[in-house]
């Protein structure tokens, strides 16, 4: 299955903080995906799910470069995104961090994210971080695994070169 497909299924999913570092500054692996991605969140396609820990992992690098206009963007895109619910860091989401971060050995932020994904009813959450699919609780999505999938896209077929 495409990733199409595959978010197709869901009603919900939390979005790892990596894919709007991919969108933002056009990451030329991932980019494309990631684009689709909120495509389909803004387009109420799926509704997304985010935390503001997400908020603040994507402003660490351009405050640290003093890019205030990259920041701009990203508090821009992830305070007004429509249909992405962004969501503070709760006790019951605290909670179920830290359960999270026990059973599976997560790192904090990552724990902090799959919590907040399943305390708001997500079904899904899409990441590319591998090692995440351990957690049980929701599907995880991988971005890496949807690369073939836009590589055909993208390559020109030998008999239509010029």
């Amino acid at each position: 299955m495409g990733l199409k497909e595959d978010l197709g299924k869901y009603g919900s999913i939390g979005i790892d903080s990596c894919v709007f570092i991919y969108l933002i500054e056009n990451n030329p692996e991932f980019a494309d995906f990631a684009e689709f991605v909120v495509s389909a969140v803004t387009e109420g396609r799926v509704a997304g799910i985010a935390s503001t820990v997400t908020l603040m992992e994507v402003l660490v690098k351009p405050l640290r470069e003093n890019n205030a206009e990259l920041a701009a963007l990203y508090e821009v895109m992830l305070k007004g995104m429509p249909n992405l619910s962004m969501n503070s860091v709760s006790v019951p989401i605290a909670l179920k961090a830290a359960e999270i971060r026990a059973k599976y050995n997560f790192k904090t932020p990552d724990s902090i994210l799959l919590a907040t994904t399943a305390e708001n009813g997500g079904e899904a959450f899409i990441t590319n971080e591998p090692k995440l699919v351990k957690f049980e609780d929701l599907d995880v999505l991988i971005l890496k695994d949807y690369a073939p999938e836009i590589q055909k896209k993208t390559q020109t077929p030998p008999n239509k070169q010029n």
